[in-house]
């Protein structure tokens, strides 16, 4: 189990250039109101996380020859990051905003439905923990797979806007979210694919 943020960076690309903006419920525009959750990171608690990459080949035969195919490496296939994770249907547990108030859980599964819509790139990193009215990167010895393999990127250009300072993350865009409801309970499963952008 990980605590994961996930934020939109508005711009369509992980260098920053270009205007902010984004689409939210079918409209496009500029500004940080056009950002999922308006660019504010959105916290994925408790969730199972899974890395997966995977390298193209070339075994085409040769007609007429009858000695075995040769396997030529083709290409790489970038990572997919596959989130699942719950939501309570009652409560409001969730600090959504991190303002350190409650807000309705729920509300995640709308934000994450919208990170489907978005053109922009993504910044995923291990949840910071709240020190006072800051965030903070965790202390522990708790690495992960997004803090383990993010490590390249913590001094980029998203450490000093969207990603707190020197902290390991990956530009990623979403690719796929379902969500899943049970008569059995009280909370709403779901599933959020990525895939790194560089």
């Amino acid at each position: 189990m990980a605590n994961l943020i996930i934020i939109d960076t508005g711009y369509p690309n992980i260098s920053r250039s270009g205007v902010q903006g984004g689409t939210i419920n079918g409209v496009t525009s500029t500004g940080s109101a056009y950002l999922v959750n308006s660019g504010v990171r959105i916290p994925l608690m408790s969730v199972d996380c899974d890395w997966s990459r995977g390298k193209n080949s070339d075994d085409s035969a040769y007609p007429t020859f009858y000695d075995e195919a040769k396997i030529n490496p083709s290409s790489v296939e970038n990572p997919t990051i596959t989130i699942k994770g719950i939501v309570r249907q009652k409560g409001t547990s969730l600090d959504k905003d991190n303002d350190g108030g409650s807000d309705d859980e729920i509300l995640t599964l709308t934000m994450l439905d919208q990170l489907c819509t978005t053109p922009n790139v993504l910044c995923l990193y291990y949840g910071p923990v709240r020190s006072g009215e800051t965030y903070v990167e965790a202390t522990d010895s708790y690495r992960g797979l997004i803090k383990s393999l993010g490590d390249r990127y913590k001094a980029d250009e998203h450490s000093t806007h969207e990603v707190p300072s020197n902290v390991p993350h990956v530009h990623v865009i979403a690719k796929g979210f379902r969500a899943t409801e049970s008569s059995k309970t009280n909370v709403l499963n779901y599933t959020l694919t990525l895939q790194l952008t560089a």
